[in-house]
């Protein structure tokens, strides 16, 4: 990667799609001691381990949706620049996604065929 802001910087978030969010939720908080950081209404719900550096763990419902096959997104300061590279190179990807909290994200697929994440906060809304 010849820009820095194309990089992948960290891995931010990991995924666990769940039948029973609760059920899930109860066992990564009362078992495994994962601290609590948001619930949404819908009850998908982060945490995290400690307060210690590594990614937010998100239990949310299976749902028909590329975000149901992803395991786990990458992170980047420039989504829209790491987006055209995978593509330039060949990669497989869904468009960029924007929203209104100027966050931005696509899907793309590994050559096993998983669906992965790229996501970046600040985004500018334009390519």
């Amino acid at each position: 990667m010849n820009d820095s802001k194309q990089q992948l910087t960290h891995i931010g978030v990991v995924f666990r799609h769940a039948e029973d969010i609760d059920k899930m939720r109860d066992f990564y908080e009362d078992i495994l001691n994962m601290e609590r950081q948001w619930m949404t209404s819908t009850g998908a719900t982060g945490l995290r381990t400690g307060k210690g550096p590594g990614p937010t763990f998100i239990i949310d419902s299976k749902q028909s949706s590329p975000d149901s096959l992803v395991a786990f997104n990458f992170e980047t300061a420039d989504v829209f620049g790491c987006h055209r590279r995978l593509q330039s190179q060949g990669v497989v990807t869904t468009d960029v996604q924007t929203f209104k909290d100027h966050s931005a994200l696509f899907h793309f697929t590994d050559p096993d065929g998983y669906t992965l994440m790229v996501w970046g906060c600040n985004q500018s809304v334009k390519e």
